[in-house]
């Protein structure tokens, strides 16, 4: 028998508001427009676990696809259940390497994303894996993002640690830099909080993991990447069903 999947609404009539304001300085809450977007989902958001009581955090979150998933719903169900806004560090661009869509869709959707990004207060970094021109601008948004940290005292950030859909959508394997990453933001106060978004029985269910604590780095510090990628991913993996985990289930 074959799954069922939910009825996903088009986000074109919420986002119109949104558009004549793509290049205005006014902030915009990712909270609220999300609360609306996903009141209109259908059936309801299932939502397993509370938010947790956190002022500096670091939700980490599974990268969930498959033909016909609207993957901007990743981010809507998390932001729609978190009360603050979440600082979400989102792709630069939808990448496509020939045709109609490399010459006319990537340069549309990085003008439009580093819109939506200032807009929302988010952070832009070039699609997994970074090209080898686009490994500087990876670095800057990096920069960017740690220094945002380290300024302000209460903050959340929201991160997918596989950077971009798994066909099977299972857990994939984070690129390279994700574990070094993870580690620096988590040396900066941010607490880890594993998040599972998936379908099942004809809805979309988000799971909110319990805080976790980083494990010390392994004796080889060439290994910690790996190391700790591995370990949130483990903990992501406790979030999902166990046939959506993957290696790590």
């Amino acid at each position: 028998m074959s799954q069922s999947f939910p009825h996903y609404p088009s986000i074109l009539a919420d986002m119109l508001p949104v558009l004549p304001l793509l290049y205005s300085n006014r902030p915009r809450s990712v909270h609220a427009d999300a609360v609306r977007i996903a009141s209109r989902l259908n059936p309801p958001l299932q939502v397993h676990g509370q938010p947790p009581q956190l002022s500096r955090g670091l939700f980490l979150v599974n990268h969930y696809g498959r033909p016909g998933f609207p993957s901007w719903w990743i981010g809507v169900a998390l932001s729609s259940v978190i009360p603050t806004d979440i600082h979400w560090v989102m792709t630069a661009a939808w990448r496509f390497e020939q045709g109609f869509r490399a010459h006319v869709v990537t340069p549309f959707t990085r003008w439009l994303f580093a819109r939506l990004a200032r807009l929302y207060d988010f952070t832009t970094m070039p699609p997994m894996p970074p090209r080898p021109d686009e490994v500087r601008e990876r670095a800057a948004s990096i920069r960017q993002l740690v220094s945002l940290v380290q300024e302000r005292t209460d903050i959340l950030i929201g991160l997918a640690p596989e950077g971009d859909d798994s066909e099977q959508r299972a857990l994939g394997t984070p690129p390279a830099g994700a574990g070094r990453v993870i580690r620096l933001l988590a040396s900066k106060g941010l607490i880890p909080v594993p998040v599972g978004v998936y379908e099942a029985e004809g809805a979309l269910h988000i799971r909110l993991g319990n805080p976790v604590q980083l494990p010390p780095p392994p004796p080889d510090r060439t290994q910690d990447d790996l190391h700790t990628a591995a370990f949130i991913m483990r903990a992501i993996a406790a979030c999902l069903p166990e046939e959506l985990r993957g290696e790590y289930a």
